[in-house]
């Protein structure tokens, strides 16, 4: 009952397969293990190395608790309680990490991941390093929220994800999150929040990305690499944010936009990508094979040669073609109310054309070459 108490510097093994409710002080400084039943602690003074390897542990209380690890082996950990890390290392690799207290990891403790976990609800407030390894995963649900200050790191092909509905489910990042190696992609279908600062860096492969919203983040793409915009519903990087780096920003989905700097090619193979930024924004290539590119800015290609297979060049900027590149015209593309200027060469292949439509204007001062039975509607 509420008068009673469990301390101690041991450990507390809780491995029945009942139900355990604990209203009593619990103060236990050696190890908490919870591997199956249903527990609840209402009452916690202290708390030393908690596992979960199984069942559900609730664990109730306003004031935060300070605990050297959590590991994550299975089970659910639940409750009110805030917990607060100290430790300087700790491994999840399963299990659910649920409730409404926060969970916080400061920035001297390394967390591995090393199989599937979930964050449920709770909060997960991380300034310290998680290191992904493998094909591991975190899925995030029911409103379930990763504040990341630190570094996520994602070393082989795993990911953030969502599961469920998106609800209000988010990871913001005012830290580092990388894919710093793998070679088939990682998925980053949870939405994600870069505050001004955060940087969000692919160093190898492709990263599937969902919905963004960047304000003054950062989203470098290394040599090789692609951020693909995959799961998007929206993405979008208002006028302190930079895309970056000589990786590809491929837009496969969603209606995207870019207030600020882009300097990496762009591919657009879906959806629609609109370029407000208020100054020309220079990119080495952009190819066309679906979807639309649009927005108030201008953009230059700077590339000596891309080709265009499909989609529409439409908004109210302009797209200029300096001299010495060459677009070649492989599909059906439509120039819809932007104006293009042509400096450079434009050939078209087959019996390929482009539609001129809605007040679009094309400037040429360079070549535009119908080597077969091509046109311009």
């Amino acid at each position: 009952d509420a008068t009673s108490s469990l301390s101690g510097a041991g450990g507390v093994l809780f491995n029945g397969g009942g139900t355990y409710a604990i209203s009593g002080t619990y103060n236990i400084t050696g190890s908490t293990q919870n591997s199956n039943g249903n527990t609840t602690l209402s009452n916690i003074t202290a708390l030393g190395a908690l596992t979960m390897s199984g069942g559900t542990l609730t664990l109730n209380g306003a004031s935060a608790v300070s605990v050297p690890t959590l590991t994550m082996q299975g089970g659910t950990l639940q409750g009110s309680l805030p917990v607060n890390i100290t430790g300087s290392a700790m491994t999840w690799n399963g299990g659910v990490i649920g409730g409404t207290g926060a969970l916080s990891i400061p920035n001297t403790t390394t967390t591995t991941i090393s199989g599937t976990c979930y964050i449920d609800t709770r909060t997960v407030n991380n300034a310290g390093t998680m290191n992904f390894t493998a094909t591991n995963s975190i899925y995030l649900l029911n409103n379930g929220v990763l504040n990341n200050s630190g570094i996520i790191d994602l070393q082989g092909d795993g990911g953030l994800n969502q599961s469920g509905p998106i609800g209000t489910t988010m990871v913001t990042n005012s830290g580092i999150i990388k894919k710093s190696a793998g070679t088939s992609g990682s998925t980053f279908s949870v939405p994600i929040t870069l505050q001004s600062g955060g940087q969000f860096l692919v160093q190898a492969s492709i990263a599937y990305l969902g919905n963004i919203t960047s304000n003054g983040g950062t989203l470098n793409l290394a040599s090789g690499t692609t951020a693909y915009l995959y799961y998007t519903t929206a993405a979008t990087f208002d006028s302190a944010s930079t895309i970056s780096g000589s990786g590809t920003l491929n837009n496969s989905s969603g209606t995207n936009s870019v207030a600020g700097t882009i300097s990496t090619p762009i591919v657009m193979s879906g959806g629609s990508l609109a370029i407000n930024s208020a100054t020309t924004q220079s990119v080495p290539t952009l190819t066309m094979t679906s979807g639309t590119i649009g927005g108030s800015g201008t953009l230059a290609v700077t590339g000596a040669a891309m080709t265009w297979t499909g989609g529409t060049l439409g908004g109210t900027g302009t797209l200029s073609i300096p001299g010495g590149t060459v677009i070649t015209i492989s599909g059906v593309v439509y120039l819809d109310t932007r104006t293009l200027s042509n400096a450079g060469t434009i050939t078209f292949t087959g019996t390929n054309y482009m539609y001129v439509q809605n007040n679009a204007t094309l400037n040429n001062s360079g070549t535009i070459d119908f080597p077969g039975d091509n046109a311009m509607y």
